[in-house]
């Protein structure tokens, strides 16, 4: 009796495996038939849909890849702890197949991206790209700076230029094919250097004139002191007694040489009156 209750036992154990190994069977094929489905809808319409729509789709796609690994990860799993010749064999298939949608997954990936690049980033971000390598090119031919005003507008103008690329670049970044990806980032990576390297350029250049015409003012002021000293000790008159020369300004009642004396009192009467009896 305890033998056949052992075996019973068994059995129920063994129907239970089988039960529970064919249904992560019939998961793994739902998510597979999901997957292939998926795959070759995007396939077809990678180069016509449009933007709103392929990127749903891929969405989409995703979520079913998702999926389809973990189906195969339980459904391996569960064959290995049968541990059977048959389970053993059967998860060497599942492991193969798995791999191949690995690398269709891949494949439909770079079919999607190709085509969201050439149809809809390409046509956003390059015009934005030859705006800012345009204006960055006229920064580096301009050879006089009328003022430092005017180099910090166009610092600003190139700033503004390559931050509104890049903004683009981001936001598209999860999108592009790798190879479009990276030439693109060099570029703005190249130019945000160019511009910060000729910033630095037109500071030390106002720096430096500035310091030449400090220096200018300088001499001029010095040369004109100098100049004017030399020019008073030539007109001063000779000096013998070494005392300081006597004030040429003389007290509102003294005579001028050459002319009249006025008496007292009699400041604000005509000349004529002077002296003659009224």
């Amino acid at each position: 009796m305890a033998g056949d209750k052992e075996k019973q036992e068994s059995s129920a154990k063994l129907a239970e495996e089988e039960e529970m190994l064919g249904e992560l069977k019939r998961e793994r094929s739902g998510a597979q038939s999901a997957f292939t489905r998926k795959a070759n809808i995007l396939t077809r319409t990678a180069n016509s849909s449009t933007e709103e729509k392929l990127k749903a789709e891929w969405d989409k796609f995703g979520r079913e890849y998702c999926n389809l690994i973990s189906a195969n990860t339980d459904y391996i799993e569960a064959l290995s702890e049968a541990d059977t010749e048959a389970s053993r064999q059967q998860a060497n298939n599942v492991e193969k197949m798995a791999e191949d949608c690995d690398q269709r997954f891949a494949k439909v990936e770079q079919e999607v991206k190709s085509s969201l690049w050439s149809r809809f980033a390409l046509l956003e971000l390059a015009p934005l790209a030859r705006r800012a390598e345009r204006a960055m090119d006229q920064a580096e031919r301009k050879v006089k700076r009328e003022t430092f005003g005017l180099c910090e507008r166009q610092n600003n103008y190139l700033r503004e230029s390559i931050d509104k690329t890049n903004e683009k670049l981001a936001s598209w970044k999860a999108w592009f094919p790798v190879a479009h990806a990276s030439e693109l980032e060099e570029r703005v990576v190249s130019l945000t250097d160019l511009r910060e390297s000729l910033w630095l350029q037109w500071e030390q250049e106002f720096s430096d004139s500035k310091s030449r015409a400090e220096d200018r003012h300088t001499a001029n002021v010095a040369e004109w002191e100098t100049a004017t000293r030399s020019e008073d000790s030539v007109n001063a008159p000779p000096n013998p007694s070494g005392e300081p020369p006597a004030s040429t300004e003389r007290s509102a009642g003294s005579a001028q040489p050459g002319s009249a004396s006025v008496p007292p009192g009699t400041a604000g009467r005509s000349v004529g009156a002077v002296g003659v009896p009224q």
